[in-house]
């Protein structure tokens, strides 16, 4: 999953701090292994493994403290969109979307310094893992 600043705007926070945040991106990956039958060819079920969510949070970096966090934090990403949509009646109208993702149980892999997008622009980038997400629509 991909969020940036021309989708509409988006919001991360953790518990009820708002981050400075510049970019995010994660992904979700759940293995399925099969289960075999005595004497059959083919598989019977599938059996889910653990869910593993990855992904890398880019902020703004601020002149104060990094980002210091305990691992095992939930973050909430939400994402306020508008966009033109066609109604039942032939005609264009604004539709307010709002998607939110709750990643759980984030653990820090690494944190990097780096300018992006621009030269006078410092950020911090937080590598993560964790083990579920969910997403609401409203």
């Amino acid at each position: 999953m991909y969020f940036s600043g021309v989708d509409g705007n988006t919001i991360a926070r953790i518990g009820n701090t708002e981050l400075d945040l510049n970019n995010i991106q994660f992904s979700n990956s759940q293995q399925i292994s099969p289960v075999y039958g005595f004497f059959f060819k083919g598989y019977l079920a599938g059996m889910d493994s653990t869910a593993i969510v990855q992904g890398t949070l880019t902020l703004n970096y601020d002149d104060g403290a990094p980002f210091a966090q305990p691992d095992g934090f939930d973050l909430e990403i939400i994402l306020d969109k508008t966009a033109l949509e066609l109604n039942n009646d032939g005609i264009y109208a604004n539709v307010n979307n709002t998607l939110m993702y709750i990643i759980r149980d984030i653990q820090i892999i690494s944190k990097t310094h780096a300018i992006y997008p621009a030269s006078q622009n410092i950020v911090e980038v937080i590598q993560f893992i964790a083990t579920t997400y969910n997403k609401i629509v409203n």
